[in-house]
């Protein structure tokens, strides 16, 4: 290597460039808004597709809950855009022989979840339970938040 890479902000924090009579402008780097460091999660989160039975096929939010086969599940809607899913000895519902997670047909049809259906699971260790959550309900959940962000891109 010939040239060591340069830096990107210059020494000193400052900017120089020429203005049109070849005489040096100098300036401060402007450094945008540092935000303080988020807490630490307490949920974690997947991205998953439901198949054709209505499994949902990522399996490590199962694994994160330590959730087995013979575990008991019930499963609710939260209106039409989330299904709740918690471990419950007298429950209706069991894991798959897969250890796949799968909604029920009456509750799909509910939050409109259609084979093929991106979802965003979240699991809550502390809780015991699995949010499985439509796309329509995370764009929701995150379009005001994008507008902060990024007010001109979301109109």
């Amino acid at each position: 290597m010939s040239d060591p890479v340069q830096p990107l902000i210059p020494r000193g924090h400052t900017l120089s460039s020429r203005n049109d009579s070849g005489r040096t402008i100098r300036g401060r780097l402007v450094v945008g808004d540092v935000s303080p460091p988020l807490p630490a999660a307490t949920w974690s989160y997947a991205m998953s597709r439901l198949d054709s039975s209505g499994r949902v096929t990522e399996q490590s939010m199962v694994a994160r809950l330590q959730w087995s086969a013979a575990d008991r599940l019930t499963a609710t809607a939260h209106g039409s855009d989330a299904v709740i899913i918690r471990r419950d000895t007298s429950g209706a519902f069991e894991l798959s022989g897969r250890r796949r997670i799968r909604i029920p047909a009456s509750l799909r049809a509910r939050c409109a979840l259609n084979a093929g259906d991106q979802v965003l699971l979240a699991a809550s260790t502390r809780h015991d339970l699995l949010l499985v959550h439509t796309m329509a309900a995370l764009d929701q959940l995150l379009s005001n938040h994008h507008h902060n962000l990024v007010p001109e891109a979301t109109s």
